[in-house]
């Protein structure tokens, strides 16, 4: 069990990490607005029809509010769960140690795995959106998924150093939805190494290697490389990239 000191010091560490990446996509959300006045104007135009916005910008704009949000969860716990004087006077009476530690430790994980899922689904939006705006630069030979999209646009932009995590994003959200065990249809485990950190992923197990921390470094990863595909040349050059969803 996890001292409430303990949960407070962590939730002040989520919060500041969180906080350098809103700043990092902040700043460079402001760089694209100046770039760019034309995507930006889609949602000033049309603020209630998502589907007409810029993916490109979106996709920094969403992944913002994203981390803000876990930020603000974060805040919760250092702030309020973390702290029995807060359970006393919230449910009036005397909550044990060992059940606020076991609630803070069920909360954590929500906003784990709902930020992440939230962060995949924005990337996956976003690239399929850049695919289906341009099929001729980045064209695909027979069905469509994530993963073809990924590699197809990560090989056109020379970016397939990156190609490894996309595939963690993917079997991570798909253990997700298999009631977080891997359930690989082929039944193999799989393995990757990524920036000196291990991923493993283990028929019928969760992933033990998803704590928040690394998820934090899931989260400036994919900060970089979304930045890497937006700012490209060749995505840059699609005259109207609208959301797919």
């Amino acid at each position: 069990m996890e001292t409430l000191t303990d949960w407070q010091s962590f939730a002040s560490g989520m919060v500041e990490a969180l906080q350098k990446i809103k700043i990092s996509l902040f700043k460079e959300g402001k760089i694209l607005d100046v770039k760019h006045p034309d995507w930006k104007a889609k949602r000033e135009d049309y603020p209630n029809e998502f589907w007409k916005h810029d993916a490109r910008r979106e996709c920094l704009a969403i992944i913002h509010t994203i981390t803000e949000n876990a930020q603000l969860s974060y805040i919760f716990i250092r702030d309020h769960l973390g702290k029995s004087d807060w359970w006393n006077v919230t449910m009036n009476s005397s909550v044990s140690e060992s059940r606020i530690d076991s609630v803070v430790k069920e909360h954590a994980i929500m906003i784990r795995w709902y930020s992440f899922h939230m962060l995949v689904m924005t990337i996956e939006d976003t690239l399929r959106s850049i695919y289906t705006c341009d099929k001729e630069t980045f064209s695909i030979v027979g069905y469509i998924n994530f993963k073809k999209i990924y590699t197809r646009i990560l090989e056109v932009l020379k970016l397939t150093e990156y190609l490894d995590f996309f595939e963690i994003l993917r079997l991570s959200r798909n253990t997700l939805h298999s009631n977080g065990l891997y359930s690989p249809e082929d039944g193999n485990d799989r393995q990757f190494t990524f920036r000196e950190e291990d991923y493993r992923f283990e028929q019928g197990k969760p992933l033990e290697w998803a704590t928040d921390q690394r998820m934090i470094q899931i989260f400036k990863v994919s900060v970089e490389i979304m930045l890497k595909i937006i700012k490209s040349s060749e995505v840059i050059k699609i005259r109207d990239c609208p959301r797919t969803s």
